[in-house]
């Protein structure tokens, strides 16, 4: 994919989600402040935060912010639904940027970035930023279930990746795409899955209905990670549960019954290995018996989905989903 220079700058509405005061909503604010690009608004969809207002005041963003609060905590995907129909009662916006409660967007130049690809790409309909962790370490798409499970490519092998799906830190989407979906009672986000692997979701749902999804290496976000202790010793309980929950049902969701008799196996064990190594044997119990009690709501979901989605052959999928098991890691 060749990308050119922008010459003009289409509308973009940058997506918040914030609940119970993020730690690093500041940083974020003021990142967005110093964006080189000057037609985007925000919107925050605040969930039973006290100082998101007050910060937004302070940093004093010179684009105009609108506000959704929410009373009641029902979830990131939830969350993220309310965001992304809201956004397209916005006047004219084209694109969507959704920036993760944990990902500070350090380039000035990100949603120029962002835009390059899309106004050069009509088939992309998600890109990403790789990413950066405190470290300085780069990351790059290609996850598909996430915990290792991660295309085979040892190293990027240009700046702009196709991939099947990966984290939702930061991505720019089309608003165009995203009424595609709810005009075909299709929710962006599967409201079920809570947190943890919505952005897999999302992803997903692109790439089987035949778009594609790309990271790029030309700019970057520091990905802080707030779901694991510093020292990775243990996951953070609340993501737990609900982790589990959704790897196995983004199999059953998205894929053939073929492909799910020949990989569940694979899914079952992967979790097993992980729950072991992380004294996470209970949860992962909750999160299996809750797919077998809902089997009838996540059928009535594949459904809706599978008259939509194009037609992936096993050998496609082979290389995104099968590699070899992780070796436990010690605490």
């Amino acid at each position: 994919m060749v990308v050119s220079n922008v010459a003009y700058e289409p509308k973009i509405v940058v997506v918040l989600t914030t609940y119970k005061d993020p730690p690093l909503f500041r940083d974020i604010c003021g990142s967005i402040k110093s964006f080189d690009y000057s037609n985007f608004e925000v919107l925050i969809v605040d969930c039973l935060s006290a100082k998101t207002r007050q910060i937004v005041d302070e940093v004093k963003l010179q684009v105009p912010v609108h506000w959704v609060g929410l009373q009641q905590d029902k979830g990131a995907a939830h969350q993220l639904n309310v965001g992304m129909r809201s956004a397209l009662d916005l006047d004219e916006a084209k694109y969507v940027v959704r920036i993760e409660g944990d990902a500070i967007p350090f380039d000035s130049k990100l949603l120029k970035e962002l835009v390059n690809v899309m106004e050069n790409n009509e088939n992309v309909a998600i890109a990403m930023p790789f990413d950066k962790d405190s470290t300085g370490k780069e990351g790059y798409g290609g996850r598909l279930y996430g915990n290792c499970t991660q295309c085979p490519i040892p190293q990027p092998p240009s700046r702009i990746i196709p991939c099947i799906g990966t984290g939702g830190h930061c991505f720019i989407t089309r608003t165009k795409y995203l009424k595609e979906l709810f005009d075909e009672e299709i929710m962006p986000y599967w409201s079920p899955l809570y947190i943890s692997s919505e952005d897999l979701d999302f992803n997903l749902k692109a790439w089987l209905r035949s778009y594609k999804v790309v990271t790029i290496g030309s700019v970057h976000v520091l990905h802080g990670g707030t779901s694991m202790t510093k020292d990775g010793s243990y996951r953070a309980p609340y993501r737990v549960y609900h982790m589990y929950k959704n790897r196995l049902c983004l199999l059953l969701l998205n894929f053939g019954y073929k492909h799910i008799l020949t990989n569940v196996w694979y899914r079952f064990l992967h979790d097993m290995l992980s729950a072991i190594v992380y004294s996470e044997i209970i949860p992962m119990i909750r999160g299996y018996l809750w797919v077998a009690l809902n089997q009838k709501r996540i059928l009535q979901q594949r459904e809706l989905r599978m008259t939509r989605w194009k037609r992936i052959s096993d050998d496609e999928l082979k290389p995104h989903v099968l590699i070899r098991l992780p070796m436990p890691i010690r605490k």
